[in-house]
């Protein structure tokens, strides 16, 4: 299975919240339940998400077969009129994960840990097994920029491989200095994998690490 699981604000000019949340389950979300392809979904509120406040957080998890049944699905006519409502109706910035073996591969490996970047190098997942490594809690490095942990001497480092995760569409074996909450530098392995939605623009990155 594909997933695809957004963490969101409701907004619409001149409504209320409370006529926005109607707006969003009358109508909103009818349309995404009529998408090609959908095997399952379910909306409700998220713990936690970057940048969004929490009483006004949303969420919802959309399931497919597959990535390339997710991408049809987005590119059919339904999609289409998807986005627009999302437009309308959803208040940026907002989080969206995509999580499935087909994109994921390394997630059967049980020793990594994971981070994601959005497209702004802002810090939008983090597992437990990033915190045994860099020390951050989630919720003291969510929405945070990943130079956090980029001691000044690599920095350009990062940028020439977040060039190529964006031309190639992913990096493996990318070894690097990182800062830990402690200030200690910590030797990592990064594997690096470009995220893109339905268009194909890399909307974020999935970053597996572990010690060197």
């Amino acid at each position: 299975m594909f997933y695809m699981i957004a963490a969101f604000d409701l907004g619409l000019p001149g409504a209320t919240a409370s006529d926005a949340e109607r707006d969003y389950l009358e109508r909103h979300v009818p349309l995404a339940r009529q998408l090609p392809g959908l095997r399952a979904y379910v909306v409700g509120p998220l713990a936690a998400a970057a940048g969004i406040p929490a009483d006004r957080r949303r969420g919802a998890i959309l399931a497919f077969e597959s990535e390339e049944a997710w991408r049809a699905g987005y590119r059919s006519p339904v999609g289409r009129a998807l986005r627009a409502d999302e437009k309308r109706l959803i208040v940026e910035p907002r989080v969206v994960l995509l999580h499935g073996e087909e994109i994921l591969p390394e997630a059967r490996s049980g020793g990594d840990s994971f981070l994601t970047l959005d497209s702004h190098l802002t810090v939008v997942a983090w597992t437990s097994g990033a915190q045994e490594i860099l020390g951050y809690a989630a919720e003291e490095i969510l929405g945070r920029p990943v130079f956090v942990l980029v001691p000044d001497d690599q920095r350009q480092a990062v940028a020439a491989v977040m060039r190529q995760v964006e031309a190639t569409g992913h990096v493996r074996g990318f070894h690097a200095e990182r800062m830990t909450r402690s200030g200690q530098r910590v030797r990592v392995v990064a594997d690096l994998l470009a995220i893109r939605d339905p268009s194909g623009e890399h909307c974020a990155t999935r970053i597996t690490v572990r010690r060197a």
